[in-house]
């Protein structure tokens, strides 16, 4: 499964909102239309700052079709023939791909309070991202789902910036789930047993975590 990942940055809130009511009114309608099901749609905690689109394809073609399409550049088209300023000011995206021990993606379950956590890996490396991956596989996803860091996807990046690095999200019914089951990965027997194998080491294997904390915005389908 493959996934585009979206970042929009604005230059003032009236540019921002009107951006946030595009979505809801044109532009997830239209990627629906096109077949992206469970568009995901964010925004940082300040609610001022960047908006980030996550979009689910099945194949690699489905999401060259939704780009040549056009719905997710709608806004600033349609801006233009109006004659008023552009909904946004940049747009960053980067094309993603399912790992083996995750191949699809998981809905979280739709309360008001659910958060997010989108956090990238940047290796310094192609063997120290490969040596990552067999990391998750060797029981680093399955402490995740233990302690109560549930996956919504985990993908290899193959097109955009910072590579190679690996992408996943997360989803927590709130704020107080997401800091407990970070707590209770770190102090986990099974992980702490993990990381003393020196060919695990974070100095060997990540060269830098981003990691943002995400809100749903009400067009949000995930």
């Amino acid at each position: 499964m493959f996934f585009s990942l979206i970042n929009y940055a604005f230059e003032s809130l009236a540019q921002r909102k009107r951006f946030v009511s595009q979505l809801a009114s044109t532009i997830i309608p239209r990627l629906n239309e096109q077949g992206v099901v469970h568009v995901g749609a964010f925004e940082e905690s300040d609610r001022i700052g960047s908006i980030y689109l996550v979009l689910p394809h099945q194949t690699i073609d489905a999401s060259v079709a939704v780009r040549d399409g056009g719905p997710i550049n709608v806004g600033n088209r349609e801006a233009s023939h109006l004659g008023v300023d552009s909904t946004y000011v940049t747009a960053s995206s980067s094309l993603l791909r399912s790992l083996d021990f995750m191949p699809g993606f998981e809905m979280p379950i739709n309360t008001p309070t659910r958060v997010f956590q989108l956090r990238t890996y940047e290796n310094p490396t192609e063997i120290a991202r490969q040596k990552k991956i067999q990391m998750f596989r060797d029981g680093e996803f399955e402490i995740f789902r233990r302690v109560g860091l549930a996956p919504v996807f985990f993908t290899e990046t193959l097109f955009g910036t910072g590579l190679p690095n690996l992408t996943y999200m997360l989803s927590f019914d709130d704020m107080i789930a997401l800091e407990s089951a970070w707590s209770r990965f770190v102090k986990d027997s099974e992980w702490k047993t993990m990381i003393e194998r020196p060919d695990y080491s974070d100095d060997l294997l990540i060269r830098s975590i981003r990691n943002e904390i995400l809100f749903p915005i009400e067009a949000s389908q995930m």
